[in-house]
């Protein structure tokens, strides 16, 4: 059974995800038919036990298969709590890091959300080099890989820990909830044990579109089938999971729309008995709250605090792929092949956590700059530097 998400293209410049393509679309379709099918067979049976042994076999042979494909200068790593098989194009150091990341994620998704975790081991791939740039992840039942250790690998984790819970229950929840939470998760950070979701890139785009009047009735959003939902549902599907979050009223619309699911399973039901509301009264208030959030900066113009550098992605942070003669990053001593690792304590992934460090301060500002060069990491300070104009992203 292959049940396949291909996430597209999150980090675009206008907030909203890039252009899906009905070849993937149809993809989910097929994958999701057939779990649909499997899981009314499984309500008749009840497969046995398995022995130990077994699994240990059966794992033993999915790390010579992952050797196989992906080749002995990727790190490969077996964590039996969180039952992960990591395969990372990182060092020792990162692949420690997203270890601890995916750990407190699930833990903060389970204790808050999910009732079932997973049965059977993920494996999870970061891979050097990223082929595609139109999509940045994929999740299947036993694998997700993702172009980065961020927002794109989350997003997928999120996926794999959700589909969990749906399997634990006998269900198939609908697109616009997968998404939701997924895309709502990708930008989160754990906080005293429960996930914090953040504003991301999509709310410029969404907030457009709500002014436009281009969105979807909330009743119509959720009875999207997957053939339905493309990329450009993403952003509402996201801030609709969000709403709930903000209000307060997220693990309490799970619990009720679980309860609920044989006779609704749309979610709609839920949404009304929750709130107190039918559903274009609770999208009014929704959009009314939508409107007045403020979106991230999505990038930085002239005038600007910046290192005088462009950069392009890596797994795990961005590389220094251009630098000014005499600019701020010159000037402090760091070159082109550079990771950028972290600005003034905060980790920076993509090119997004660039910005909104650098974000935070103005020309003149020193901050200190964490970098790895030929494997080791280094610590120096930058005075930064006006932007005479946006600085470019260089593709890998």
């Amino acid at each position: 059974m292959r049940y396949a998400f291909q996430s597209i293209g999150r980090r675009s410049a206008g907030g909203l995800v890039g252009v899906g393509s009905p070849c993937l679309t149809l993809s989910v379709f097929v994958a999701l038919a057939l779990w649909s099918a499997a899981m009314a067979v499984a309500d008749q049976t009840q497969a046995p036990s398995e022995p130990p042994e077994d699994g240990a076999a059966r794992l033993a042979a999915r790390i010579d298969k992952l050797h196989k494909k992906y080749g002995e200068d990727m790190l490969y790593a077996v964590d039996e709590k969180l039952k992960i098989v990591f395969v990372m194009g990182t060092d020792e150091r990162t692949l420690a890091e997203v270890k601890q990341r995916l750990g407190a994620h699930a833990e903060a998704l389970q204790r808050d959300l999910f009732k079932y975790g997973p049965k059977e081991y993920l494996s999870v791939i970061v891979p050097r080099k990223w082929a595609n740039p139109k999509i940045t992840g994929h999740f299947y039942p036993d694998l997700v890989d993702a172009s980065n250790i961020g927002c794109n690998l989350i997003h997928e984790f999120t996926h794999a820990l959700h589909y969990a819970d749906q399997q634990g229950r006998n269900q198939m929840q609908p697109v616009w909830l997968m998404e939701g939470f997924a895309s709502m998760y990708e930008s989160s950070e754990v906080v005293n044990g429960h996930l914090e979701p953040k504003l991301n890139s999509r709310l410029a785009g969404l907030q457009r579109e709500l002014k436009e009047n281009k969105i979807l009735p909330f009743a119509k959003m959720m009875g999207l089938e997957h053939r339905q939902f493309t990329s450009h549902h993403y952003a509402q599907a996201n801030y609709m999971c969000l709403y709930l979050h903000a209000t307060g009223k997220l693990p309490q619309w799970y619990a009720a729309y679980n309860e609920g699911f044989s006779a609704d399973s749309s979610g709609a039901a839920a949404t009304e008995k929750i709130y107190g509301k039918n559903l274009d009264e609770i999208q009014k208030d929704w959009l009314a709250w939508v409107l007045q959030l403020v979106p991230p900066p999505l990038g930085r113009g002239p005038g600007a605090a910046g290192m005088d550098m462009a950069s392009k992605p890596l797994p795990d942070a961005v590389e220094i792929a251009q630098l000014t003669p005499e600019g701020a990053a010159a000037k402090a001593g760091l070159a082109v092949g550079d990771a950028l690792v972290r600005v003034d304590g905060q980790r920076i992934i993509d090119t997004q956590d660039l910005v909104l460090a650098l974000g935070r301060h103005q020309p003149g500002d020193s901050v200190k700059v964490e970098s790895r060069r030929d494997g080791q990491y280094h610590e120096t300070s930058v005075i930064l530097s006006p932007l005479a104009a946006p600085p470019p992203v260089v593709s890998p």
